[in-house]
């Protein structure tokens, strides 16, 4: 009888989660505090098993300390898959939330993780808002939102979107938005387009948005094959340390793409920063940096651009007063034949620049530099050559422009 009884009630446990041992036992204390109108209960709902993955609702991990305001709303879905196919379907409202998150009035964040390491996953996914990384530190204004979807696997397609293992430290003003996609490829082909807000893989990205602001882009990065891509505005490559403080309407808009086997051809609007650029932008209202860099190795390349080129590994310190504007394309090959054409603003390679816009000043020039192949170069104004150290105190009006 004793074996029964205890067998039986083991049966209970293991099957429904649940064991009533007395009438203050019937729900878990989470330790969640919550504020007013909250729609987040005090119980937790937890499914377990050994060869499916696990996607709960409200499923907030370990070491979360959240603090969120009246109507602010958490949810999501965590699903990982290590060494098993996992055949499911997710999708979520609002809310996949890393650690040490500080929520808002009416702020919303939304999305779904997904990994995948050792096994196939044959489910479909789908977000609304906010594919979040760990170690995020989120102040979110009134009716902002931060959109998209993390996904490792061979394919992907987002909506609005920040990229896996970023550092990001988002403070969003009335109505900001960020969004965008993030591809990368090895040995095969690979196209994407994106419509806004496209952040780096591993960035340390510091954005200070004002009202009606926006940050758009694309960045993809093929080794083996050939690569397209096209974009709106702000594409930021890997590794970068941006610090940007855009007024309002205020817009930072390009293209950035590197191959190193095949061909590639890139054009773009506004805004391209090369990769691991430590770059300070202070723009104020109505300012625009614009431009393309493209870097190629072994093959033929073309590029045309209408402002602001910026090159690789450059430590650029602008300060843009109203209507400024810096613009340009920076092109090297070493193995073939280049040809460029640009407006304004060509910044060289590692570069430590320090400009100060003011009224009516201009500087112009051409730099190119080519080793194996012929070269053309036409500029209209400033070029500024590789490893300078410049100080140009430019009046308001001021243009720079040029090719290297």
């Amino acid at each position: 009888m004793q074996s029964f009884v205890r067998n039986t009630l083991c049966a209970a446990v293991f099957a429904g989660g649940v064991l009533v041992l007395g009438a203050g036992a019937a729900s878990a204390d989470t330790g969640t505090n919550t504020g007013a109108g909250l729609g987040i209960g005090t119980r937790n709902q937890t499914s377990i098993t050994s060869a499916s993955p696990t996607a709960n609702r409200d499923n907030i991990a370990s070491n979360l300390g959240l603090t969120l305001g009246s109507n602010a709303r958490v949810a999501s879905t965590i699903q990982n898959n290590t060494g098993n196919t996992g055949t499911g379907a997710t999708g979520t409202d609002r809310g996949s939330v890393a650690s040490n998150v500080n929520l808002g009035a009416n702020a919303g964040v939304a999305s779904t993780i997904q990994n995948n390491t050792n096994g196939r996953n044959i489910g479909s996914i789908g977000t609304d808002r906010g594919a979040v990384a760990s170690n995020l530190g989120l102040n979110l204004g009134a009716n902002a939102g931060v959109a998209g979807t993390i996904q490792n696997t061979a394919t992907t397609g987002t909506d609005r979107g920040i990229a896996s293992a970023s550092n990001v430290s988002l403070n969003l003003g009335a109505n900001a938005s960020v969004a965008g996609t993030i591809e990368n490829t090895t040995d095969g082909n690979s196209t994407a387009g994106a419509d806004r807000g496209s952040f780096a893989t591993a960035s340390d990205l510091g954005l200070n948005l004002g009202a009606n602001a926006g940050v758009d882009g694309t960045i993809q990065n093929t080794t083996d094959g050939n690569s397209t891509t096209g974009a709106d505005r702000g594409s930021f490559a890997t590794a970068s340390d941006l610090g940007l403080n855009l007024g309002a309407n205020a817009g930072v808009d390009g293209t950035i793409q590197n191959t190193t086997d095949g061909n590639s051809t890139t054009g773009a609007d506004r805004g391209s920063f090369a990769t691991a650029s430590d770059l300070g932008l202070n723009l104020g209202a109505n300012a625009g940096v614009d431009g393309t860099i493209q870097n190629t190795t072994d093959g033929n390349s073309t590029t045309g651009a209408d402002r602001g080129s910026f090159a690789t590994a450059s430590d650029l310190g602008l300060n843009l007063g109203a209507d400024a504007g810096a613009a340009g394309a920076i092109e090297n090959t070493t193995d073939g034949n280049s040809t460029t054409g640009a407006d304004r603003g060509s910044f060289a390679t590692a570069s430590d620049l320090g400009l100060n816009l003011g009224a009516d000043a201009g500087a112009a020039g051409a730099i190119e530099n080519t080793t194996d192949g012929n070269s053309t170069t036409g500029a209209d104004r400033g070029s500024f050559a590789t490893a300078s150290n410049l100080g140009l105190n430019l009046g308001a009006d001021a243009g720079a422009a040029g090719t290297i």
